[in-house]
């Protein structure tokens, strides 16, 4: 099974002025292929947990495991596979590249992974497809809408099959229409992929759509 648990987890910013501590003794349990939602009001630490989850960040002590991976015992080496192997991001801004076209966009993780060409391309032609994109896969970013370039960037991080999705605001610049189109797949993901779907947002109405909501409030979560 691929659950997520943290334990203890603690994590501090210290400067010259001042110690901020954003966890404070952080626990978290998830069943696998499930959706979760984080909220907390702007600076609580939603970004920071999900990328201490997701390997991009270090923590000061605790132990955080995903599936089999145990992120307390990793170096930078092994974390740097285990975001590739294990997690897909999905952030507020689609950070697709402008000069590639969907498909291309959605193929490169698989291909720069090591796939053959053809069958990262067949991958990524599935997953638009999926996501309702396949009659817009040859268009380049400029030429789709917000609601389509968010989608697109979901399929990317699909494309290498991980077990964990992180979704920072993942609806956040999006007009009320796109937004619910992608915030439907989203919560679909587990569906689709078998992935489980952790997504950070202040939105409390998006919450109450998954399956476990979680606020974060002085560096503690509690169920909501």
């Amino acid at each position: 099974m691929n659950e997520i648990v943290c334990t203890d987890v603690c994590k501090s910013y210290v400067s010259k002025a001042e110690r901020l501590d954003v966890l404070r003794s952080l626990d978290l349990s998830l069943p696998a292929s499930c959706t979760c939602a984080i909220m907390g009001a702007s600076g609580s630490g939603k970004t920071t947990l999900l990328s201490i989850i997701g390997g991009l960040e270090g923590f000061d002590s605790g132990e955080i495991q995903v599936g089999n991976h145990k992120l307390h015992t990793m170096d930078e080496k092994k974390l740097a596979l285990y975001r590739s192997e294990t997690i897909g991001f999905v952030f507020q801004f689609h950070y697709l590249l402008k000069d590639f076209t969907a498909l291309e966009n959605v193929a490169l993780p698989a291909y720069l992974k090591g796939a053959e060409k053809k069958k990262a391309w067949e991958k990524a032609e599935a997953l638009l497809e999926k996501v309702g994109l396949a009659d817009r896969k040859n268009h380049f970013p400029s030429e789709l809408s917000g609601g389509e370039r968010q989608r697109t960037a979901i399929a990317r991080a699909l494309v290498n099959e991980p077990i964990l999705i992180l979704a920072d605001e993942p609806t956040g610049n999006l007009d009320r229409q796109n937004a619910e189109s992608v915030a439907e797949l989203m919560f679909r993901l587990p569906e689709l992929s078998g992935a489980t779907v952790i997504l950070a947002t202040h939105d409390e109405t998006l919450a109450r759509r998954a399956q476990f909501s979680f606020r974060l409030n002085l560096g503690s979560v509690e169920a909501v």
